[in-house]
């Protein structure tokens, strides 16, 4: 029998074409991105004249963490934790975290909070790239803060960088700062301005793995007046894929019983599920419940039509569906659709 080495060769493949590679159409559960924003600019607030200040904050942390006012010493890069994703192929992968770091200095006239960075490997000409939420305000200029939301914030290179531990690692990806990414920055550096790479571990569960995010996206600025806090933002990366009733389970709500849906999510939340059909000529829900998923996995929910959708299943004899399930941070709920149809009468025998 030919050896790995050999077939490969054979077949004009190379060695590194034969490691594991990471499994088709998953579901991202968990990990964490590391990435520091910017070595130097850690360092510059940490100056003496800078007098500025990280703080991480909501999952995110640093280590090492910073040295005192004076040290030049900005610590090491930041670790946000990996919330979910998608990855439906090892060159096709978008993760999103949890975590926001806020960096201040020259008594408040820098002020920039990045958060929400999510690492997207579309496999189109614009990715692969981070995209964040940021908070700023230009250094040097007026004291009104600028939200910027979906910001394709850096743009990253991983052109003969090889992914590791079975295809979920990317190490080192280097990182520079895109046109949009600058004025998100506080317009401290220009585009182009290399940032500190990028360094990203997974964990994936089968699933959908069917969209893996878009680096196209160029976002949306909201101008915050001072002294007002910026808007909330829903975390990103979240997905959820929703079973689909079978032919047992499609008669046992024709005949106005529970049955038991299941729902993929890739991290805790709460998930509600609706469903929703034409009732007395409108849209109405015709059941609505809700459970808490406790991390990544699968929710079982237990629901059956309402009164007013049995009625009109048995008036119309036919009731077309439309099942939703929805979970914060998601980009949109996952559906599934069909039509019910009332059991069949039985008539009595005449004796």
């Amino acid at each position: 029998m030919l050896s790995p080495r050999v077939l490969a060769a054979a077949l004009g493949l190379t060695v590194s074409m034969l490691a594991a590679p990471a499994a088709q159409g998953a579901v991202v559960t968990g990990g964490d991105v590391q990435w520091g924003v910017k070595e130097s600019f850690r360092n510059y607030l940490k100056m003496a004249f800078t007098a500025g200040d990280m703080q991480p904050s909501d999952g995110a942390t640093q280590s090492p963490p910073p040295g005192a006012i004076g040290t030049s010493d900005g610590g090491g890069p930041f670790r946000f934790p990996i919330t979910g994703g998608d990855a439906p192929s090892t060159s096709r992968v978008s993760v999103g975290t949890r975590g926001k770091v806020h960096f201040t200095g020259h008594a408040g006239a820098l002020d920039f909070a990045i958060y929400n960075v999510r690492v997207v490997f579309d496999g189109t000409a614009s990715g692969p790239c981070l995209i964040a939420d940021a908070d700023s305000k230009r250094f040097g200029g007026t004291g009104a803060v600028q939200s910027y939301r979906n910001v394709r914030f850096a743009k990253l290179n991983a052109a003969g960088i090889s992914p590791t531990g079975g295809g979920r690692t990317w190490t080192n990806v280097p990182a520079t700062l895109t046109p949009e990414g600058a004025p998100a920055f506080a317009g401290f550096y220009e585009p182009g301005t290399e940032l500190d790479p990028v360094t990203f571990t997974y964990s994936a569960a089968p699933g959908s793995g069917t969209e893996a995010g878009a680096c196209e996206k160029r976002g949306t600025v909201v101008t915050v007046p001072p002294g007002s806090k910026p808007p909330a933002s829903t975390p990103a990366g979240a997905t959820l894929k929703l079973g689909k009733p079978n032919r047992g389970q499609l008669s046992l709500l024709a005949r106005g019983r529970y049955v038991r849906t299941k729902v993929r999510v890739s991290q805790a939340g709460k998930v509600t599920l609706t469903a929703r059909g034409r009732i007395a000529r409108k849209t109405r829900n015709a059941a609505k419940v809700s459970k808490r998923a406790t991390g990544p996995g699968v929710v079982t929910m237990r629901w059956r039509l309402g009164k007013g959708a049995r009625r009109e299943l048995a008036r119309k004899r036919k009731l077309k569906v439309k099942l939703e399930a929805a979970l914060p941070g998601a980009a949109k709920p996952a559906t599934q659709r069909f039509t019910l149809k009332a059991p069949k009468v039985k008539k009595a025998r005449k004796r």
